[in-house]
């Protein structure tokens, strides 16, 4: 089992404890909400109004919050391929 934190990817051994297909559903899930704070976060900062209008800060902390959704993303993904590779 895994879970995606900000800053850290905590691995549990849970081998023959939990079904593999359920906790690639979760993950899938997990991914799926990251992919849509993604594409919300880059449509903000595309979005030359925002980023000319907003508060210098507020930019940042949205190209923050885009990096930590786009490192959530990537980590679940290669999570999500690891456990497909050795469930077969």
């Amino acid at each position: 089992m895994s879970r995606v934190i900000s800053g850290a990817t905590v691995y549990i051994p849970l081998a023959e404890l939990i079904n593999l297909d359920e906790e690639i559903n979760r993950l899938q899930k997990e991914a799926k909400k990251f992919t849509a704070e993604v594409k919300r976060s880059s449509g903000k900062l595309s979005n030359d109004k925002f980023v000319h209008s907003a508060p210098k800060q507020v930019v940042e902390a949205e190209r923050s919050k885009l990096s930590d959704w786009q490192k959530k993303l990537n980590a679940t993904e290669s999570r999500i391929k690891e456990l497909k590779e050795n469930h077969d």
